[in-house]
């Protein structure tokens, strides 16, 4: 497990805590994020199906390791090709 938890802000102020670092550049894109995670640049089908993983997050109010989702993701997809 790592500490890369994302889930939806729970109110009105977190939000707007959030809001702000990122209006101040706290926050990466998504495609950044993922090569920080795994060391290399990554495809245009793990970039779509973390956002849809962290779509179905804020959907549904769950918090989820999203380090730990991004590699077994990587993992299940290997075992495929």
């Amino acid at each position: 497990m790592s500490d890369w938890k994302v889930r939806k802000p729970t109110d009105d102020i977190e939000k707007f805590k959030v809001d702000l670092a990122i209006a101040n550049g706290a926050g990466i894109s998504i495609e950044k994020f993922i090569e920080k995670i795994i060391g290399e640049k990554p495809d245009k089908a793990l970039v779509e199906a973390t956002k849809l993983c962290l779509s179905r997050t804020q959907e549904e109010s769950e918090a989820i390791d999203i380090e730990t989702w991004i590699k077994e993701f990587i993992a299940w997809r290997e075992n495929f090709a």
